[in-house]
């Protein structure tokens, strides 16, 4: 008996080695499982520079243009907030005077605030200091890899009151930033 396992064995160990495929073999599995990550992208419209704002108009800035467009890309339900850099001693959502490399401390400011909203929906809402949604852009489903695109409308009213300025300008520097709505 001891003989015939011997035997056995080594016809074995001769298979293995001319057909390697029948060669005896230990498995084991392994599993992957994964979600995506969050992920959430904006990118803002272009600057807008060198404006002239009529007098008596509200200046509003309703249109489909690169300076109006945002493109959001997001994976989950999404809200876009806006705000502008003007705190601390200025009045935050009122456009300051801007000397090309700071505000004007003791500058001058245009008597109303900006506003803005959403091209095709909701209601004009002064633009602040604080991150504030954008009417008309809260709860946005996903959207596909190259993202959705939409335009932001803007207002700045300008009265008789408000000093036109010799060599600098008013200014608001708007940053925008996409939210999880979940």
């Amino acid at each position: 008996m001891k003989k015939k396992a011997i035997a056995f064995l080594v016809i074995v160990g001769l298979m293995a080695l001319m057909f390697p495929g029948y060669a005896l073999a230990v498995g084991d599995d392994q599993i992957l499982t994964g979600n995506p990550d969050v992920g959430l992208a904006i990118t803002a419209p272009s600057d807008n520079t060198g404006i002239v704002f009529t007098v008596g108009s509200d200046n509003a800035d309703e249109n489909s243009g690169a300076d109006n467009l945002v493109n959001c890309k997001s994976n989950i339900t999404y809200t876009v907030k806006i705000n502008c850099d003007v705190t601390g001693y200025k009045t935050s959502a009122y456009m300051w005077e801007w000397n090309g490399s700071a505000y004007v401390e003791s500058g001058n400011k245009l008597s109303t605030a900006m506003s803005m909203k959403e091209h095709t929906g909701g209601t004009y809402a002064a633009i602040t200091g604080t991150a504030t949604a954008i009417s008309g852009f809260t709860s946005k489903p996903p959207t596909s890899d190259s993202g959705t695109d939409t335009y932001v409308d803007y207002k700045q009213p300008v009265g008789y009151g408000d000093q036109r300025l010799s060599s600098n300008t008013y200014r608001h520097l708007l940053t925008y930033t996409i939210v999880s709505s979940v």
